[in-house]
């Protein structure tokens, strides 16, 4: 009794062999992540906070800036002046606040010549109503003040009439005042003759300088 041991080995049929895929599937990849937008929020919310915290502190500084002490007891600050507390009455506002401020001082009327006169003459050629005006502030802010008015002459002519003529002239002056509301009591008119010329007497134009008034408080 035989075996056949030899196995019937079958030709493998072509195109039959099993083959295996291992490229990955686009459909397994993951999508990028998006951003979320709740952090967008919060940035955004946070700039906001700080321009709001920001616009805070700039206006509190202002503000403190504005506010001063005043330098020392019995005076209040005014806007870069300190003036002193009898100074503003119930009479003075926020409107009248600049004129205390600018009170006309003595410096600025001593010697100030606020008007010329004709040759031989009592009549005004020229009158400075700035300086009235400064005159007329200074008395009212200074009631208890007064003021001199020193009338001059050039050296032209006799010295009887030239002293006639320079107190003429600051009468004439005086009178002036007297028609702008300021006190006829608050002024004093003196005439000086030739004295302390300001200019020379040898020519024209230096005489017509001498022929003046000026201010003394």
């Amino acid at each position: 009794m035989s075996f056949n041991l030899n196995k019937n080995e079958e030709p493998a049929k072509s195109g039959t062999e099993s083959k295996f895929d291992l490229s990955k599937n686009n459909s397994w990849q993951e999508e990028p992540k998006k951003k979320s937008p709740s952090l967008i929020l919060v940035i955004l919310l946070l700039l906001l906070i700080g321009s709001a915290g920001y616009y805070f502190l700039s206006s509190k500084e202002d503000t403190d800036s504005m506010l001063k002490i005043a330098p020392e007891k019995g005076t209040e600050v005014v806007g870069k002046s300190a003036i002193p507390a009898d100074t503003l009455n119930e009479k003075t506002s926020v409107e009248n606040i600049s004129e205390v401020e600018n009170t006309v001082k003595p410096s600025e009327l001593e010697n100030k010549i606020p008007a010329s006169f004709e040759k031989g003459s009592s009549e005004i050629v020229v009158v400075d109503e700035v300086v009235i005006k400064q005159i007329s502030d200074y008395l009212e802010a200074n009631p208890t003040s007064s003021i001199t008015l020193n009338g001059y002459a050039s050296s032209e002519g006799e010295l009887s009439v030239n002293n006639k003529i320079s107190q003429d002239r600051a009468n004439t002056l005086k009178k002036h005042l007297v028609e702008k509301g300021i006190d006829a009591n608050k002024i004093n008119a003196i005439g000086r003759g030739i004295e302390n010329p300001i200019a020379t007497n040898d020519t024209e134009e230096g005489r017509k300088k001498n022929r003046r008034v000026e201010i003394n408080l």
